[in-house]
């Protein structure tokens, strides 16, 4: 398991969705807080420069939310939202049959503060929707009633409900269907999936927001929607949980990525899953730094290697990416960090105002001629960049 940490605690993890949705579900994003004041908050931690971008991508989800499913956010939405949105690809397929193409299940999970404005809100939303001619229907499943709207060649099916606390927006009935199932039967729930409650268990901090995907469901889902490109088609059965936060530097990540290759191999686990407090390489880095923690980078490289080779198009993947964020500095981060870092390390991304972040490496010396030796290289590789 890698651990990207961060510090700052900002809101309490509840996600109450996960017993409604699948335990396959290929992404699942939740902010745990309301959404204007999400939306304030980012403003607020944005450079001053990208206040205005991040605006305009506020604006933008709120218009997609009403050109796909006719939803205007500040009548139909804000009125009542609480402190919880969230949003999920259920499944790749809803109807399972190859023949007809992939049929993704989308979701949205949106916490009631007020329940009787909640209510009167959705139906008020049907009224115009059926005074504007869409054609409705109305089903009761398992006791839970909902109504939908079938596709039209201008806008996406919708199905709502409201279960328990939350108002349910969905593509298909059947991914109400399968939610309600889920409740039902708490096997079949993302919360009954042990990597996700130990990566939850596991995020050093209380977060705004937390992402979860399966990777195979989600190169599945992505590559099928054309949402990634096809060499995403066959990544590795792995979870990947994300946790965002917010402070007065920006926002704030902190990463868990589990492999199921991984964690067969009997050293992993021992040296890739040091809690970050105990790191020693945290000392000589200041606390409002976002940090990777770890130790023994030579043998967890190693091993993520080995893992990945079943997978090469991921493998690929984190190869570019590795080669083109150390182009600039001239260093070979296998050649020059990861053989001879066998101790504690982190890799601190220091903020400053209206720049790229800095970013210091700090690694134990568990063999001093080794050490040296490497230390005199990055020298000589510093000197050629000038």
């Amino acid at each position: 398991m890698l651990r990207l940490a961060t510090y700052g605690k900002v809101s309490q993890v509840s996600l109450w969705p996960r017993h409604f949705l699948p335990k396959r579900s290929p992404l699942v994003a939740s902010f745990l807080v309301n959404p204007d004041k999400l939306s304030l908050s980012a403003q607020l931690a944005a450079r001053p420069g990208d206040r205005a971008a991040l605006r305009n991508e506020i604006r933008d989800l709120k218009q997609l939310l009403k050109q796909v499913w006719a939803l205007d956010y500040d009548k139909d939405i804000k009125p009542w939202v609480g402190n919880e949105v969230t949003f999920a690809v259920t499944t790749t397929d809803l109807d399972r049959q190859p023949e007809n193409g992939l049929q993704p299940g989308y979701l949205l999970a949106l916490a009631i503060d007020k329940p009787a404005i909640a209510k009167q809100s959705v139906d008020a939303f049907w009224q115009r929707q059926a005074i504007a001619g869409m054609d409705l229907a109305f089903e009761q499943y398992q006791g839970v009633p909902f109504i939908y709207a079938t596709p039209t060649s201008k806008r996406s099916g919708l199905t709502s409900t409201i279960l328990g606390k939350f108002v349910l927006l969905a593509n298909d009935p059947k991914a109400i269907r399968n939610a309600i199932n889920d409740i039902q039967v708490p096997d079949l729930a993302l919360a009954s999936v042990s990597s996700y409650q130990n990566s939850l268990e596991q995020l050093s901090e209380a977060h705004i927001g937390v992402a979860f995907a399966n990777l195979a469901e989600l190169g599945r889902w992505g590559t099928g929607s054309k949402a990634l490109p096809a060499n995403f088609a066959n990544l590795p059965d792995a979870s990947i949980t994300l946790g965002l936060g917010l402070d007065r530097s920006g926002v704030k990540a902190e990463t868990l990525l589990t492999l199921e290759s991984l964690s067969k191999l009997p050293a992993i686990a021992a040296n890739t899953s040091t809690n970050s407090t105990d790191n020693k390489a945290l000392q000589a880095l200041p606390q409002n730094s976002s940090l990777i923690v770890g130790h023994n980078l030579q043998q967890t490289w190693q091993q993520i290697s080995t893992a990945l080779q079943p997978y090469p198009e991921l493998a690929t993947f984190l190869n570019q990416a590795i080669a083109s964020a150390t182009y600039d500095v001239g260093l070979n981060l296998e050649r020059d960090i990861f053989n001879w870092v066998r101790g504690d390390y982190a890799i601190g991304l220091l903020p400053v105002a209206d720049k790229a972040p800095d970013w210091v490496f700090v690694a134990q010396k568990n063999d001093a001629e080794t050490s040296k030796a490497a230390i005199a290289q990055l020298d000589e590789a510093a000197r050629g960049k000038g």
